[in-house]
C-alpha cells in the first residue's frame, strides 16, 4: 500500500461551478468542513486559511494550481492542533469533471513522507465526512446533521 497519497471520488448531481463554489467560498465550508470557513482570492500563489469557528486558524497553506472551475491545487498545514502541526505540508487537488448533470469529484492528498496506516485511514475519514458533507448540501441543501465523526 502507498502511504504517502490519499485518493477519494464521489459523483455530485451539480455543474462544476457549483462544485467549485463549495470548495471556496466560506459560507459554504462552514457548514461541510467542520464549521471550517475557507479564506483566499484563489489565485495562483495566493494564500489559503481555513478559520474555525472561533476564529482561530486551523488550516495555512498556498495555492498552486488553479484551472477553474476543474482543478485547484494547495500546499497546506494543519496548525490547529500539535499532533498534526508536526507534520509537513501536504499537497491537496481536487478535480471536478463534468459528467453531463453529474460531475466526478476527486481528492487527493500527498505527503512528504510515508504515513503509518493508521494516520491515512483517520485521514481518509475525514476527508470521506467531508465530501459527503459538500455532496449532500449541494443536492439537498442542507448540511449533514451532527455525528460522532470517530464512530
Amino acid at each position: 500500500m502507498d502511504n504517502s497519497h490519499i485518493y477519494y471520488t464521489t459523483y455530485i448531481l451539480a455543474s462544476p461551478l457549483t462544485i467549485w463554489d463549495a470548495i471556496t467560498r466560506p459560507e459554504y465550508t462552514e457548514k461541510y468542513f467542520f464549521g471550517r470557513q475557507a479564506e483566499s482570492s484563489w489565485e495562483i500563489g495566493s494564500s489559503v486559511r481555513y478559520w474555525q469557528p472561533n476564529r482561530k486558524l486551523a488550516i495555512e497553506g498556498i495555492v498552486i494550481e488553479n484551472v477553474y472551475p476543474t482543478l485547484l491545487g494547495m500546499r497546506w498545514r494543519v496548525v490547529w492542533t500539535k499532533k498534526f502541526n508536526e507534520r509537513s505540508d501536504a499537497i491537496i487537488h481536487y478535480r471536478i469533471d463534468p459528467l453531463g448533470d453529474v460531475s466526478r469529484v476527486t481528492l487527493t492528498e500527498t505527503f512528504n513522507e510515508e504515513m503509518s496506516e493508521e494516520k491515512i485511514h483517520r485521514l481518509l475519514r475525514l476527508h470521506t465526512i467531508t465530501l459527503s458533507g459538500m455532496k449532500t448540501l449541494i443536492e439537498t441543501g442542507n448540511p449533514l446533521p451532527k455525528f460522532n465523526v470517530m464512530g
